[in-house]
């Protein structure tokens, strides 16, 4: 809890999924606009501080106790090496959202859970943007591919917002 002047602040798991989703919108508005060709490397930027921000609000909230705890601690020191040029920004960026989404997959119990997939969509399309940062494409591709990733991250975080409205959001 945080007070400021009369106001009294509580932050729960949903605030930093929604965090999570305001960076995942970031990074699709920037993806977005990589479509017909502008790059706005500050979109990126701050769509990185932001996971990195929530990543480090799910780690100290959890500790290190839960798999979510120690995913969400490996998805932060992954989302700092992005911060590296070169080699580690590739994987730091690839490999981030989908060590968080990790637990959730693994949480959720029936195949035909909507959690379940949405966790395995983000660790796809973080595989496929680890392979793809590695090969010269063309800008409309890369803009399709970052659409589509930026699209699973805000639609794991919605869901995931979504589970702790409704009180079933704990990962073991």
């Amino acid at each position: 809890r945080v007070h400021f002047m009369n106001f009294k602040l509580t932050a729960t798991k949903k605030t930093y999924y929604i965090v999570g989703g305001c960076s995942a919108a970031l990074a699709l508005a920037g993806a977005a606009l990589y479509l017909p060709g502008y790059y706005f490397d500050l979109l990126f930027t701050v769509s990185a501080i932001l996971a990195g921000a929530m990543f480090l609000l799910l780690a100290a909230g959890e500790g290190v106790k839960t798999l979510e705890g120690k995913a969400a601690l490996a998805a932060l020191l992954l989302q700092l090496v992005y911060f590296f040029p070169g080699v580690p920004q590739k994987l730091g960026g690839a490999l981030a959202w989908p060590v968080f989404a990790v637990p959730h997959f693994m949480a959720a119990a029936k195949e035909g859970d909507s959690l379940r997939t949405l966790s395995f969509l983000v660790m796809l399309a973080g595989g496929v943007q680890l392979v793809f940062s590695f090969v010269p494409l063309e800008a409309m591709f890369k803009g399709v591919l970052a659409v589509v990733i930026a699209l699973s991250q805000l639609l794991l975080c919605a869901a995931l917002a979504g589970r702790e409205k409704h009180g079933a959001g704990k990962v073991e």
